[in-house]
């Protein structure tokens, strides 16, 4: 779903509304222009919502979907 922007005391805030009528708001990731970045905030409140949300039972027995990969060449 579609990320919502407001201001709040000159904070800029974004929230999300997802499919199981939850909604999730935070402080928005700024880039370094001063503008959200909408990827790394959506990613933020995705896992927010994630780990509030999913079971134990879920979080224990599947992969996270939040991990970061990072290539760290050869070993």
């Amino acid at each position: 779903m579609a990320l919502v922007h407001k201001t709040d005391n000159g904070v800029k805030r974004v929230g999300k509304h997802y499919a199981d009528e939850h909604y999730w708001e935070m402080p928005a990731i700024l880039d370094s222009k001063g503008e959200v970045d909408e990827a790394a905030s959506e990613k933020v409140l995705d896992e927010l919502h994630y780990n509030e949300v999913t079971s134990f039972v879920v979080k224990e027995t599947t992969v996270h979907p939040y991990i970061d990969a990072t290539d760290v060449g050869e070993i």
